[in-house]
């Protein structure tokens, strides 16, 4: 039987990482990082138009710790608040509970640093009324814990990490170690990362924590503007290895194979999460571009409709006039008018289809044209009104 893989007391921070290998890894990391960061920075309500890739997120990383909720569920339940699956329900509040530590600890950032008071208060919110909530929540465990098969013995354990008494110095190390300077940020991060995991400081909720942290040290490093970097997606698709990775630090000191894995990871997971921001960007603006053309064909048939009104009250006041006056050729006046508007109307009726199109310019223009060539002299003042609706040939 394989004998479990112990946390590396005495080997945090890494003392001997071979740059040599990491320095080809590092720039194009940072290089995703921040054309990511880029796209990132132009995106309006970046938090709300991004809350897809934030559940998406919550829903990979819940995976990996074994939830079976989907992404199409979450946004189900959040619909209808019921999908008739008390236990799928229950992975879904894991999820759901994922999004609020998150949103806590971002505000948290507002006013401490990334510390452990921040990763404590977190937790809590990470297990509260979901599995684990009896658990400790916010409390380093003080007892042993192990990590392997479901019900297996610390002998028959994958790893066993750092006995609880020596947890709260270890802990102050990795705190300190978030604040100290490094050659390379995305570097340092990845060794948090793997110290976090080693470590196992809860009971329950290490692994979503511990990934929770790559967004929030990137935020609170300014390497992107806002606390969204979705990491789980490699971790989930590349599990074992993941795994083995973090294995491999403790059973072999191999630090720096771990962070030339993380470095990778996170070059291919920002060059997807450039893909997917770029991707909602633009789906946003077009519709946007939708909206305010629609808004502008509302304007433009609007006024059309004003046009009509006033038409038929110009017309309807000349025709009082002339009868007040006994005009001889009231009637054949008011036979004009009535067929003016009538031919106006079957106007824009045959060209109602267009508008909004590329064709309104042309279409406003000919109309302009078509009532000034039908209109009498005496009705030049209904020109003079259409005038007043030149924008309706800009829509």
């Amino acid at each position: 039987m394989t004998e479990p893989v112990h946390y590396h007391e005495g080997l945090f921070p890494p003392a001997d990482l071979d740059w040599q290998k990491l320095i080809p890894l590092i720039g194009p990391a940072n290089a995703a990082v921040a054309r990511y960061d880029g796209t990132l920075s132009a995106i309006p309500n970046v938090a709300v138009l991004l809350s897809p890739l934030t559940t998406q997120e919550a829903v990979l990383s819940s995976r990996i710790e074994g939830t079976q909720a989907t992404m199409g569920e979450v946004l189900e339940y959040e619909a209808r608040g019921d999908i008739g699956d008390s236990d799928r329900e229950a992975d879904i509040w894991e999820v759901l509970n994922y999004r609020k530590a998150m949103r806590a600890a971002v505000n948290m950032l507002n006013e401490i640093p990334l510390c452990q008071r921040l990763i404590r208060e977190t937790h809590k919110i990470l297990l509260n009324s979901v599995r684990g909530h009896g658990k400790s929540p916010g409390e380093y465990r003080r007892i042993p814990n192990w990590i392997g098969p479901h019900g297996c013995s610390v002998e028959e354990a994958t790893f066993v990490p750092i006995d609880a008494q020596k947890l709260p110095e270890a802990m102050s190390s990795w705190e300190r170690y978030i604040h100290e300077g490094t050659p390379d940020l995305l570097v340092q991060l990845g060794i948090l990362h793997a110290e976090f995991e080693a470590l196992h400081p809860f009971l329950d909720g290490n692994g979503r924590l511990g990934r929770m942290c790559v967004p929030l040290f990137m935020y609170s490093k300014k390497l992107i503007s806002g606390p969204m970097f979705y990491i789980s997606a490699f971790f989930e698709a590349h599990r074992d290895e993941y795994y083995e990775r973090l294995r491999a630090v403790s059973r072999d000191g191999a630090w720096t194979g771990w962070s030339e894995f993380f470095l990778k990871a996170v070059q291919i997971q920002a060059e997807e999460n450039l893909r997917k921001s770029n991707a909602i960007l633009d789906l946003y603006n077009r519709i946007v571009f939708a909206c305010e053309k629609d808004c502008a064909v509302t304007i433009f048939r609007e006024r059309i409709r004003t046009f009509m009104m006033y038409a038929r009250w110009h017309f309807a006041e000349e025709e009082a006039f002339m009868r007040r006056l006994h005009y001889p050729d009231y009637m054949d006046h008011k036979t004009h008018h009535a067929r003016l508007l009538q031919d106006a109307g079957d106007f824009l009726e045959s060209f109602g289809d267009s508008l909004g199109t590329e064709d309104s310019p042309a279409i406003a223009s000919y109309f302009k044209y078509w009532l000034t060539r039908h209109m009498t002299d005496k009705d030049g003042s209904l020109i003079n009104f259409l005038n007043t609706m030149k924008s309706a040939s800009s829509v």
